[in-house]
């Protein structure tokens, strides 16, 4: 895996022509048109607006900023400057949703670690595509190119009881495997999740600045026509 790192650069997303409501007041899931922000309906347990703080919506554990900072339109990261938490996301049942920008996707970009940067499998991006490195080196699963760098993105991933890992762009789907040795589960229950922070295999390499605007974690996996409007 080649890198490039280049910081973002701020205003450049597609965010600022988006009113704060038109996201928040946006369907959370189960295809009913509410913000049902409660999460009782479609197994929503934990929604990050990053709306100048890392709190849970729902009252579950804030995110952790690893050098980032707030800006208009989210958390603005520079290369290993994402998010962490704690306690949050579901180990083997799950569905997550990121509402994001990379400002460069030149080769392997990490959105989302799931070893406590211990392996170098996990979920990126791939030049313009999306990608989970399944055995690293050897097994990927790719999506056709739908990626523009600095351009607003909403990503899913999901995985079920079966070990059935889906991953979508804008709904649309782009790769699925069974997740038979279970790269797509925390290193352990409980674990910290870490988003767009590469893992030490690769020396902290394979990451990017960027922006995000929001993450959505569900305790079930959501099938496609269940999935959150961004």
């Amino acid at each position: 895996m080649l890198v490039l790192v280049l910081v973002t650069a701020c205003g450049r997303y597609g965010y600022d022509s988006l009113a704060s409501d038109d996201i928040d007041a946006a369907d959370d899931g189960g295809g009913d048109g509410d913000a049902d922000i409660d999460g009782s309906s479609d197994g929503l347990i934990h929604d990050y607006r990053l709306n100048g703080d890392y709190t849970d919506e729902l009252g579950g554990p804030d995110l952790t900023g690893l050098g980032g900072t707030f800006v208009a339109g989210g958390y603005q990261f520079a290369a290993n400057q994402g998010l962490g938490v704690l306690g949050a996301m579901p180990d083997s049942v799950y569905t997550v949703d990121i509402v994001f920008a990379f400002d460069d996707l030149t080769s392997w970009r990490k959105i989302l670690d799931f070893k406590n940067y211990t392996s170098d499998d996990g979920y990126y991006t791939y030049d313009d595509k999306l990608q989970f490195v399944v055995v690293a080196g050897s097994v990927f699963a790719t999506g056709p190119p739908r990626l523009t760098a600095s351009t607003q993105v909403q990503t899913t991933l999901t995985r079920d009881g079966s070990g059935h890992v889906i991953g979508y762009v804008d709904h649309v789907l782009q790769f699925e495997f069974d997740d038979t040795a279970g790269v797509a589960r925390l290193e352990a229950p409980g674990a910290v999740a870490h988003f767009f922070v590469d893992d030490t295999q690769t020396g902290g390499g394979e990451s990017a600045g960027g922006l995000v605007r929001r993450i959505r974690m569900y305790d079930r996996a959501l099938a496609q026509a269940d999935l959150p409007a961004p």
